[in-house]
């Protein structure tokens, strides 16, 4: 296999992807409406140039497969089958496998695969058209053109020139609508190479500043900073994807989540073009998937409860994306029976999570969803009751540098809030020093910097000082001490936290200013460690690293607040 059959293989491949999940929506569409004429088009035109395509570059498999496919199609396509829920759970089967082949394929260009139980499947819906019919064809009916040739005259024929002038329209002007916006593919690879060529670049014109003196009494100066800045925008700009693919599948796993609970639910999305960082978008699919399923299940009622609640049948969730200053706002809305704040009580106290002394507000009740193991669920089913699920939905989410939020009201629904960054290869930084040391802190993080006064500071024996911060009392902790930095300062300034319902207070000795950093991976010696985001290069060309507090932290604000409990009880 030469270079250039590797090239064309690997080609089809990336579109068939892009295929796939096009298809996957159309047949869930199609499912609503069976009837659908335009929308059984595109589909079998999308099978048909999967077929050709698939043969050409030599993949038989999938040419085979989807040949068969094509043959109930062109059935549903000529009313000789309707498109029952089962006609399509068939054809969702041979999507998935076809996405299963592709992605093997993608590691191995001569994976070969087991299609023996999905082709007895199609078969098995072509046998049933018959009885399907919704009424006798007036000419007998031919077997599926086997040649290319007669397939596109079966295909392409026209039903009458009438019909098809208006279409032929619609085709023109989708034509000149992608002359507008051509795209070209690009390995991520270059865009990382490019980002990290102009993160040097943004170096060395803060470098090229500092040289200069007074920035503001230099017009070479401030042109090439605003050209940087541009510069900087757009190759950010090339990263960033629409979270329509993700939100789009979103509706298989309503439709099987649906089916396997025998409850009727409709997905409505919201903000399909908003746009973020590729690396975050791809981290979003489990937290979701999560989220929607617990709504399902968790959330939306048998539609015989919702008649007896005075709701219509079908449930409804809505997943909503928006821009909200330099994060993207998802939310998933459902409007079920709500989380009762007093039956996740009673199960944390049963489970020994809390005790039953702890006196907890509503919110905090709602917000023990999220610890580790909780779950409502008395049986373990194919949905949940494993204890994993919005614990997982939590972490993740963290990692990514975002928060989750919750918010519930008995009998109307929930709302799960995710907040997650724009981008992650640059952050607003802030950057501070502590110990004779430079460290950029995510300006995310903090909520808001105080002067450390030793009348507001408490020590106790064997635990960490607590900071009196207005009517509250938090941890304070030392980021000197806790890196392991050798000359140590007394802390001057305290960096407040807060995450969920807990805050704390991280001593520094100063913050110098706030400013944008390019985040590149840590070196190998700060590689693995905890609390340690990444690594960046400060305007004097030195390197520093990025901390990240929450993960430094967190573990031993539980612990803290777990000692208060206990205590208290």
């Amino acid at each position: 296999m030469d270079d250039f059959e590797i090239e064309i293989k690997k080609e089809f491949l990336n579109e068939a992807k892009d295929l796939l999940q096009n298809a996957e929506q159309a047949f869930l569409e199609l499912e609503k409406d069976p009837s659908n004429k335009d929308l059984i088009d595109t589909i079998f035109r999308c099978a048909h140039n999967l077929k050709g395509t698939s043969r050409a570059v030599g993949f038989g498999q999938i040419a085979e497969l989807t040949h068969k496919a094509e043959n109930l199609l062109l059935e549903i396509k000529q009313d000789k089958i309707i498109a029952t829920d089962r006609v399509v759970s068939v054809l969702l089967l041979f999507n998935d496998k076809v996405r299963e082949m592709v992605e093997g394929l993608t590691d191995d260009l001569s994976a070969s695969f087991e299609c023996h139980d999905l082709l007895e499947d199609l078969d098995l819906a072509l046998q049933g058209k018959d009885a399907a019919r919704t009424e006798e064809p007036a000419s007998p009916v031919q077997d599926f053109p086997e040649t290319l040739d007669v397939m596109e005259q079966a295909h392409f024929a026209p039903s009458n020139t009438a019909s098809e002038a208006p279409k032929q329209q619609v085709r023109e002007q989708k034509k000149e609508a992608r002359k507008e916006d051509e795209t070209l593919r690009v390995s991520l690879h270059r865009l990382e190479k490019l980002n990290d060529l102009v993160g040097e670049l943004v170096i060395l014109q803060t470098l090229v500043e500092s040289s200069l003196g007074k920035v503001g009494e230099n017009k070479t100066a401030r042109s090439l900073g605003k050209l940087c800045k541009d510069i900087q925008d757009l190759s950010m700009s090339l990263r960033m994807v629409a979270v329509g693919p993700t939100f789009q599948k979103l509706g298989r796993i309503v439709r099987d989540t649906t089916k396997l609970l025998n409850k009727k639910v409709e997905l409505k999305l919201i903000g399909e073009e908003t746009e973020i960082d590729k690396t975050v978008v791809e981290s979003l699919g489990d937290p979701l998937v999560h989220i929607i399923r617990n709504a399902i299940d968790h959330g939306i009622e048998t539609p015989e409860d919702r008649l007896k609640a005075g709701k219509s049948e079908q449930g409804m969730v809505e997943v909503m994306a928006f821009h909200e200053g330099n994060f993207l706002i998802i939310q998933i809305t459902d409007d079920g029976k709500g989380i009762n704040p007093e039956v996740l009580h009673k199960k944390a106290i049963a489970k020994g999570i809390i005790s039953p002394n702890l006196s907890m507000t509503d919110q905090q009740k709602v917000e023990l969803i999220f610890h580790p193991g909780f779950s409502t669920k008395d049986e373990v089913s194919e949905v949940s009751g494993r204890g994993v699920g919005m614990d997982v939905v939590k972490t993740n989410i963290q990692q990514l540098g975002g928060e989750v939020k919750v918010r519930s009201k008995v009998g109307s629904g929930s709302c799960f809030r995710l907040m997650l960054p724009l981008t992650l290869a640059i952050i607003e930084g802030m950057l501070i020093e502590s110990g004779g040391q430079s460290f950029i802190i995510p300006k995310s993080q903090v909520q808001e910097v105080n002067r450390i006064e030793n009348k507001d500071v408490t020590q106790v024996t064997g635990r960490v000082p607590y900071l009196k911060l207005r009517e509250e009392v938090i941890p304070l902790f030392s980021l000197e001490e806790d890196l392991g930095v050798k000359d140590r300062t007394i802390s001057k300034i305290a960096l407040i936290v807060r995450h969920g319902d807990k805050g704390f207070a991280v001593g520094i000795s100063d913050v110098l200013r706030l400013q944008q950093v390019v985040i590149k991976p840590p070196t190998k010696e700060m590689a693995g460690r905890f609390g340690v985001m990444g690594t960046t290069i400060l305007g004097d060309g030195k390197p520093s690293v990025i901390i990240d507090l929450l993960s430094l932290y967190m573990k031993r604000v539980h612990k803290e607040s777990a000692i208060e409990h206990k205590s208290a009880s």
